[in-house]
């Protein structure tokens, strides 16, 4: 039987320094939080060029910010969260996680 996707996640990490860790782990977020976007848009049946008339934002940065080639800069998310009528909330996760800082690098490891 093949290794579920988060068993796999959890083997690629195992290997990584605490700074690959938490970039590994931003990008998946950021990754996320393009998709969510994108979610959003569709969910009001919204075209990309039509999000561009709401928002202000160019429809070419819509399109690389959906498919996670660029990150939005604060004003930029403003806009297109805004534009779609949604809230972004900071939820703390399942997890307990603690701080740990080996070599000067902080980063987020599991409790337990």
């Amino acid at each position: 039987m093949a290794p579920s996707w988060r068993s796999f996640v959890a083997d690629v990490e195992d290997g990584m320094s605490p700074a690959e860790l938490l970039d590994h782990r931003a990008r998946a977020k950021a990754l996320g939080l393009c998709a969510e976007l994108a979610h959003a848009r569709k969910a009001r049946r919204l075209t990309q060029a039509a999000l561009t008339q709401i928002s202000g934002v160019t429809q070419c940065e819509i399109s690389r910010i959906e498919r996670g080639l660029t990150s939005p800069t604060t004003a930029t998310l403003t806009r297109l969260l805004v534009a779609l009528d949604v809230d972004l909330r900071l939820v703390p996760r399942e997890n307990h996680v603690q701080l740990s800082d080996e070599a000067g690098l902080t980063a987020r490891v599991k409790a337990g």
